[in-house]
């Protein structure tokens, strides 16, 4: 399954970003995220008990947080760099709206197969509700509609970052409340799900997991606004790192 999920998330990465401006940086940070999370899952899988309890286990699992939040925040930047050239194009709105929300439900659709495979390998038939889990490639694909939406409705860059922004906000602010309101329980069982009623190994819920994918597509908008200006290609970039940084050693 590990390595299913993989190819697909290599699969989205390669295809989100439709443009023919190319960061390699950014191409780097996707396969370091890959190649993160396969270790994760590879050495929990198949390193033996005694080995669980050194200092190596603890290191490798403690990298296994950062793939997630890395891939949703690599598709929301692949995601906006690439709808530059719908902007562009003169498109029925009809088309465009298709266009903007093709790539999210192809994304959703292979994250539904995926579980389906594997719950008729090895899973009980009285846990079907287990295909339609939450995991990391159905909340990638959710964003990229979300995103999507969001920017066939509102055309001004400066507004649809604004927007962005606030959004990140809002989910980090509010995702405690949520988590632990009594209102999210009384919910439908699959949109309690993927709101955040199960906070859980394994679930990436709206709450907090979409505000990676909005910081994403917000730092798209300002990579692709400062492409032709060496100067402040390098600030964003460095301030980038500052932060991923301080990030990791809090």
């Amino acid at each position: 399954m590990t390595v299913c999920r993989a190819l697909g998330i290599i699969w989205i990465m390669s295809k989100t970003d439709s443009s023919k401006f190319r960061l390699i940086h950014i191409d780097w940070a996707r396969g370091l995220a890959v190649i993160l999370m396969i270790q994760t899952h590879a050495i929990d899988a198949w390193l033996a008990p005694v080995f669980r309890q050194t200092g190596f286990f603890g290191k490798s699992q403690l990298l296994g947080g950062f793939p997630a939040p890395a891939f949703l925040f690599l598709a929301g930047l692949a995601m906006v760099l690439g709808y530059g050239k719908l902007d562009k194009e003169n498109l029925n709105p009809l088309r465009k709206l298709w266009l903007s929300v093709k790539r999210g439900l192809q994304v959703l659709g292979l994250a539904i197969l995926f579980r389906l495979q594997e719950f008729v390998q090895w899973t009980e038939w009285r846990q079907w509700q287990k295909i339609f889990k939450v995991d990391i490639l159905n909340t990638i694909g959710l964003s990229l509609i979300i995103l999507g939406l969001l920017f066939w409705t509102v055309r001004a860059n400066r507004w649809r970052l604004v927007l962005l922004l606030a959004g990140a906000s809002a989910l980090a602010v509010f995702t405690p409340l949520v988590q632990g309101s009594k209102e999210i329980q009384s919910l439908p069982w699959l949109l309690g799900e993927y709101l955040g009623r199960r906070f859980d190994y394994g679930y990436f819920p709206v709450f907090p997991w979409l505000a990676f994918a909005f910081g994403g597509a917000a730092i798209g908008l300002l990579t692709a606004e400062y492409k032709q200006d060496r100067n402040k290609s390098i600030l964003l970039n460095l301030g980038l790192a500052v932060l991923a940084w301080a990030l990791i050693i809090g």
